[in-house]
């Protein structure tokens, strides 16, 4: 390296400007109401959550679970997924109001997206 701004591993050699790896594909699940959802990476990573809401907010997914779409309602739900399974490489999800609660008034479906990311499974007790 000639360049005195250049630096191996860490930076474009020449401009000082940080490298920023690409991220790791983004996985979309969705499933309906009273089913259980099982996510889940490969045995070197983790799942990380981009987002997760649950209600109706999707005419293609109502119909595919067989309920009316009758209007766009649904509640962000990204806390209560990180807490159920962010940093683990498995996951099952009951998709029920016992759950998420119940928004908007009847069968709600969920619908997530994440990445897996390399990493080790937290140790749960």
């Amino acid at each position: 390296m000639d360049d005195p701004h250049a630096v191996a591993g860490g930076v474009f050699e020449g401009t000082g400007d940080l490298l920023t790896p690409e991220p790791p594909p983004l996985t979309e699940e969705a499933a309906c109401f009273n089913t259980m959802l099982s996510i889940g990476c490969p045995s070197d990573a983790v799942v990380v959550f981009e987002s997760a809401t649950f209600g109706r907010n999707d005419t293609a997914l109502a119909g595919r679970c067989g309920v009316p779409y009758t209007r766009h309602c649904d509640v962000d739900v990204h806390f209560l997924m990180n807490r159920a399974c962010a940093g683990r490489r498995r996951c099952n999800i009951a998709v029920s109001a016992a759950m998420f609660g119940d928004p908007c008034g009847y069968d709600e479906f969920l619908r997530l997206q994440y990445r897996c990311v390399p990493g080790t499974s937290f140790p749960y007790t």
